[in-house]
């Protein structure tokens, strides 16, 4: 009590390997689900920190699908505040164009 917060040591682990394309189907087929559910989700919220391109969560063919389901739900692309961001400190090319 009363002591500065300390920062403490992570462990990071990376992986070299191509994202599986079952890893892939089920994480598009999540997101088909919360944009078909009215209740689903206010707004789409994507990151992915990788410096290996396809090792991560948001491959070229999950970015495909989000891009589709934001045109097809532009209120998930654009939030409750009608407007929409996309940052990467690593791979910022890969979002330019899609809203």
């Amino acid at each position: 009590m009363g002591q500065p917060p300390e920062e403490l040591s992570r462990l990071d682990l990376k992986n070299f390997t191509p994202t599986p394309a079952e890893s892939q189907a089920a994480v598009i087929a999540a997101m088909d689900r919360i944009a078909g559910d009215p209740a689903g989700a206010d707004a789409w919220m994507v990151m992915d920190q990788v410096d290996i391109p396809e090792t991560g969560v948001v491959t070229a063919r999950v970015r495909e699908r989000l891009g589709q389901l934001s045109a097809a739900h532009p209120s998930l692309s654009r939030g409750r505040g009608g407007s929409c961001a996309c940052l990467s400190g690593l791979r910022a090319d890969r979002y330019r164009g899609r809203r």
